[in-house]
């Protein structure tokens, strides 16, 4: 039988605590809006930023924890935040109030921080 592993695939992590899958969707919905410059070389750039989520779902006070060191790069992930308002459903009753969300772009990347 022939093997289903392949080049260029990700392990697929599934979990059904509804915090880390509300967490997966807030980084879901930050990605989608986050539009990376053309023409830089950016395999090593990261930035975070902590993000507050109200009881609504809604996305707001944005505080730059780590940036990339890139003018350019930095803007297009402060705008994908300014550009992400809200999640349209509310968070699971015991999602933290502030949470840290990594921007890069390595194949493999560490799961978003919550801070208490």
């Amino acid at each position: 039988m022939p093997s289903f592993e392949f080049g260029g695939g990700k392990t697929v992590q599934t979990s059904s605590d509804p915090v880390l899958l509300y967490k997966a969707t807030l980084e879901s919905t930050l990605r989608s809006n986050w539009r990376r410059p053309a023409n830089i070389t950016d395999d090593d750039y990261i930035a975070e930023v902590e993000v507050a989520v109200d009881h609504h779902g809604r996305i707001s006070d944005p505080v730059w924890k780590k940036g990339s060191g890139n003018a350019r790069w930095d803007d297009s992930v402060r705008q994908a935040v300014s550009a992400t308002t809200d999640l349209n459903r509310p968070p699971p009753a015991n999602f933290p109030a502030r949470v840290l969300v990594r921007f890069d772009v390595q194949d493999i990347t560490e799961p978003i921080g919550i801070s208490e």
